[in-house]
């Protein structure tokens, strides 16, 4: 999407498209800025992760905790690993 869409997209007079676009975007900042500060070393791991196990102990819903439990299962999950389901690599021998 051009930027000149989103810019219509946000100020469209149909709310509901301004409000997935706004939520979007704010998670798609929250991932950037998590992804920065790791990568820069910005801030310590341990206690990112100690504080997003705070928000996730703190959620109102299963959807909020699992959002947190994916942020902090980023933090020890290696860039160079692709996980794969069990059922997609077939069986360990």
């Amino acid at each position: 999407m051009r930027a000149k869409e989103r810019w219509r997209l946000l100020m469209s007079k149909d709310q509901d498209e301004s409000i997935v676009w706004l939520m979007c975007h704010h998670l798609k900042g929250a991932i950037a800025l998590m992804e920065v500060a790791l990568k820069n070393e910005l801030v310590e791991e341990k206690l990112l992760d100690e504080h997003l196990e705070d928000w996730e102990s703190r959620s109102d819903s299963i959807w909020e905790q699992h959002m947190w439990f994916k942020f902090r299962e980023a933090i020890n999950r290696p860039d160079n690993v692709i996980l794969f389901s069990p059922e997609s690599r077939g069986p360990d021998t």
